[in-house]
């Protein structure tokens, strides 16, 4: 069965959408003064963390998947997520058991990414997008406010606090 939730090549059942990378701001305030600036900083992601699962036809198999999961420590691999495979890849920054054991025994698995499995794999991911320059909003031009706000390394939104 094809999966539609992939980290590089490896298939699982489930796991949580990934964020993708956002503006990131900062608030400027000043004493006495009733507003406040919102300086747009940057385009970058903050790593994340989710647990992902998915089966194997045996403990033997999940238990080679499982060091293969943690090999992928340090590479740059895509993400797949509803079938739909983001323009980024993720750096995998750590691969950790997403329970107290990774790998379990399972009784009569039906389902999952194998249609029948012997054995369940629950991983905790740590990514972090990166090629951010390719997902960039378009340029923002600078602000015709009269001079009440201005442009300083970042767009800057003065509103009343």
């Amino acid at each position: 069965m094809a999966s539609n939730y992939k980290i590089g090549l490896f298939e699982f059942i489930d796991f949580p959408y990934p964020l993708r990378a956002a503006r990131t701001t900062e608030v400027e305030t000043r004493p006495g003064l009733p507003y406040h600036s919102l300086w747009v900083t940057g385009f970058r992601h903050e790593p994340q963390t989710f647990t992902a699962l998915t089966d194997a036809t045996s403990l033997s198999s999940a238990d080679d998947l499982w060091r293969s999961f943690r090999a992928a420590i340090g590479l740059q691999l895509p993400i797949t997520w509803g079938g739909t495979m983001w323009p980024n890849m993720y750096d995998i920054l750590d691969v950790r058991p997403g329970e107290e054991s990774a790998v379990r025994k399972i009784l009569l698995g039906v389902g999952g990414t194998l249609g029948t499995s012997a054995a369940i794999i629950s991983s905790q991911w740590t990514v972090a997008e990166c090629n951010v320059a390719a997902a960039l909003p378009p340029d923002i031009p600078e602000p015709d406010d009269g001079g009440v706000g201005g442009f300083l390394g970042g767009l800057v939104i003065t509103v009343p606090s």
